[in-house]
């Protein structure tokens, strides 16, 4: 049986647990300013090849006015690399939130004190 990444002891049980704490990817990577989670909209430019991915809410024309038509096959492969299943525990995820959390008041008490 697989076990947590962090604590090694439960079973991961957790969907959608971003590897960057979302109040930091929200300000880069999600669709018009959108605050909310499964709101990404980007893109991966590689040496030869360019890669997208969106989150769940994206809304169907969003994704239509980029790319086109919406194909089975567009859905089925989306994946956001920084976002993973079963990686933690719920108890090892509400500890992350809480770190994240304090860290996220603190970082806005930092930003605008300028």
């Amino acid at each position: 049986m697989k076990k947590c990444l962090l604590c090694k002891e439960n079973e991961p049980d957790k969907t959608g647990s971003h590897i960057v704490p979302h109040f930091l990817i929200k300000r880069i990577d999600n669709d018009d300013n959108q605050k909310g989670r499964d709101k990404e909209l980007g893109f991966i430019l590689g040496d030869t090849t360019t890669s997208t991915y969106f989150g769940r809410l994206i809304q169907p024309e969003k994704l239509e006015e980029v790319f086109g038509e919406v194909t089975d096959d567009l859905i089925s492969n989306n994946k956001i690399d920084g976002i993973v299943d079963y990686y933690f525990c719920s108890d090892c995820e509400k500890k992350f939130s809480n770190i994240e959390s304090i860290y996220a008041k603190m970082s806005c008490i930092y930003e605008y004190s300028f």
